[in-house]
């Protein structure tokens, strides 16, 4: 079952951010921690145009093989407090 906490996406090359949920314990796996966002907001954390060190990938997921792009090391995210 998948927790879903209040979030800062901050892209350290322009230090635009942007809050939203993020979902933990959702059963992925990988070596290095990763943050998977949809278009609009990379769009608006300004990730477009591409920088040089993107790449297109392939991955597979519980639904099939999904094409990603991958940026190394993009971003940084805090957690932020839900206690209000």
């Amino acid at each position: 079952m998948g927790i879903r906490v209040s979030i800062r996406i901050i892209n350290p090359n322009n230090n635009r951010s942007i809050i939203t949920s993020g979902l933990l314990n959702s059963g992925y796996e990988s070596r290095e921690p990763e943050i998977t966002i949809p278009k609009r907001l990379a769009e608006q954390l300004g990730y477009y145009p591409l920088p040089n060190n993107a790449r297109i990938i392939t991955v597979r997921t519980s639904g099939g093989l999904v094409t990603e792009i991958f940026i190394p090391k993009a971003a940084r995210m805090e957690l932020l407090d839900q206690e209000k």
